[in-house]
């Protein structure tokens, strides 16, 4: 893998880590941490393992890895988040699948009936499916522009608060770290933008990092995964932690590894980024988001 700039290594880092992560954890979905060690043993790096809710092949990712890097195809070919775009995806995507998680099912129904996509997703849920889908566009974009674009992509699917302001914190720690801050640094940030004031309630999602609040879903595994990078010092360490927690093991792993790939810049063991079935795709849409980051930047300036 040849990557010589250095946001273009943060980037790709960010998509494989989200692959690697959600491939490593889809075969334990909700089992529990006892389990899952039974499972894997105390082997210092983990490999791919087939099997699951859906058997998993050894490497192959769920729909978190599919819709992330759906949403990244849609941006490389619009240069910019086209939501009606990202909603006929979204509808063809579902005409495949098998099995669609509660509030992806609720949001895709809604949108094949004609609903705005303003106005699909679910709200009675505050479901974590959103947090990889809306990743990408921490990659290219920032600021307040990029709180509101989180907003419109979640809201096909996920529109309860809580969903939503996890996936702008997300975001914004991503965004923060590609702007070259430290881990501690990028999460103070949280506590003091403003970019949010009118737009979502981060309060929550604070309050869960300080430990003081908790609630299934994206809240959840978004500290969670704030826990295991913050308790890590490599990408290794910061996967294993997230998949041994059980429960949400892909999700959660799929953030972690995203965060991870950030700070260390894509340095995974060779044998996850040999085995992950979409390594390869990964480090060409990373390729392409990057350009993209700077030709926005450069229109801007």
């Amino acid at each position: 893998m040849s990557i010589t700039n250095v946001i273009q290594r943060k980037i790709t880092g960010a998509l494989l880590g989200l692959a690697i992560g959600d491939a490593l954890g889809a075969p334990y979905e909700n089992l529990d941490t006892l389990q899952i060690r039974q499972l894997i043993g105390e082997d210092s790096v983990m490999v791919f393992n087939g099997g699951g809710t859906q058997n998993y092949r050894p490497g192959q990712g769920t729909d978190d890895t599919e819709l992330a890097f759906l949403v990244a195809e849609s941006l490389l070919l619009k240069k910019s988040l086209d939501m009606e775009d990202i909603s006929e995806r979204l509808i063809e995507w579902g005409r495949k699948q098998t099995f669609l998680g509660p509030s992806t099912g609720w949001g895709l129904r809604a949108l094949e009936a004609g609903v705005h996509f303003r106005e699909a997703g679910n709200t009675q849920s505050a479901s974590s499916g959103c947090l990889p889908r809306c990743l990408p566009l921490a990659l290219v974009f920032t600021g307040k522009h990029l709180v509101h674009l989180t907003v419109d992509c979640c809201s096909p699917t996920h529109r309860h608060p809580l969903a939503i302001a996890s996936s702008v914190a997300q975001n914004l720690l991503i965004s923060e770290l590609l702007e070259g801050k430290e881990w501690a640094e990028a999460i103070r940030y949280l506590y003091k933008n403003n970019l949010c004031d009118d737009v979502v309630d981060l309060n929550p999602i604070l309050q869960a990092i300080d430990g003081d609040f908790h609630e299934p879903g994206a809240v959840d595994v978004l500290t969670e995964s704030i826990h295991c990078v913050s308790n890590a010092s490599n990408t290794v360490d910061a996967l294993t932690f997230a998949v041994r927690m059980g429960g949400d093991t892909d999700t959660r792993a799929a953030i972690t590894g995203a965060f991870a790939g950030v700070i260390w810049s894509g340095e995974f063991p060779d044998i996850w980024l040999r085995g992950c079935e979409a390594s390869e795709a990964a480090i060409t849409l990373g390729e392409g988001l990057a350009n993209l980051r700077k030709m926005l930047s450069l229109e801007r300036s």
